[in-house]
């Protein structure tokens, strides 16, 4: 067995990634709907600088939500509730997720595709059924995780301090941009197509070559300067003296979300007691009041 040390210099998040050049002035939405997330980024790029403004999302929101919208329809028309089936028949949920999973990425490009259906241990059999579904009835039943992507793509405008006309590019990345019901709910808030010339796929990784060249001063992007920010508020968790009583589990915000990084910060907190010698806190991320 042969065991293999990694040195890690950077952590990339996708839409930080997405691919620039130095010679462009403009400022850019990246829209970035994954496989099990959601993230919008505002970047603004001038004079060889990529700086990222802002950054919103969701943590379950991505494709996986939409394979599983796929899921519940079937089941349901079977008179199968999506979680009872789940619990007592694992095997075929497992299996029916993939047969929708392809459904998904064929109705990103055809009008109807066929989802095999499997049998109650999972497997396809010679003779099994085929429920077909149509582009129009996905979009309807998906219509509405395509909507919650709205709130964190106006937020992240707000904490840029910029309204929708003044975005010149919108950059879809990651697979699931693919879906067709993506592009008309931008062009309405945008009133611009939005940009997907390259693989939506493929723009990660591109994006993320960059990066390392950043990292290893190469010559060939000497001329980027790339800023980032802290996607979420950094803090941890401290008491409140409630009613002559101290209650733990309140989270104390130290470096707030969209803050410019690298960045320090120093707050000072107390002890709950007298002569008291140690104290236990939490390192935590987010952006309620508590830390429960």
């Amino acid at each position: 067995m042969r065991s293999t040390l990694l040195s890690v210099w950077l952590l990339v998040p996708d839409p930080f990634s997405s691919p620039h050049r130095a010679d462009l002035e403009r400022i850019a939405l990246v829209y970035d709907l994954g496989g099990g997330t959601f993230d919008v980024s505002v970047v603004d790029q001038f004079e060889g600088v990529l700086q990222i403004k802002s950054s919103a999302g969701k943590i379950f929101l991505g494709g996986e939500e939409f394979t599983r919208a796929l899921v519940g329809r079937v089941l349901q028309q079977r008179n199968l509730p999506f979680e009872q089936t789940k619990l007592r028949y694992p095997c075929l949920v497992s299996r029916l997720m993939r047969e929708c999973e392809f459904a998904k990425k064929k109705l990103s490009h055809t009008e109807s595709a066929e989802i095999r259906i499997p049998g109650l241990d999972g497997t396809v059999k010679e003779d099994y059924d085929v429920h077909t579904v149509t582009a129009v009835e996905f979009r309807e039943w998906t219509n509405q995780l395509v909507e919650r992507t709205r709130l964190p793509l106006h937020r992240a405008l707000s904490d840029a301090g910029l309204e929708p006309r003044q975005v010149h590019e919108v950059i879809l990345v990651v697979g699931a941009t693919r879906m067709p019901q993506v592009a008309p709910m931008l062009h309405t808030i945008f009133g611009k197509e939005a940009r997907s010339t390259l693989n939506p796929d493929h723009v990660v990784a591109l994006g993320a070559a960059i990066q390392a060249g950043l990292v290893q001063c190469n010559a060939g992007v000497s001329e980027i300067v790339v800023t980032d920010i802290a996607p979420f508020t950094l803090g941890i968790s401290i008491s409140h003296e409630i009613a002559g009583e101290y209650r733990a589990g309140y989270f104390f915000p130290v470096i707030n979300r969209n803050t410019t990084i690298p960045v320090s910060r120093v707050r000072t907190v107390g002890t709950t007691h007298a002569d008291q010698q140690i104290g236990f806190s939490q390192d935590l991320s987010g952006s309620g009041s508590e830390s429960r």
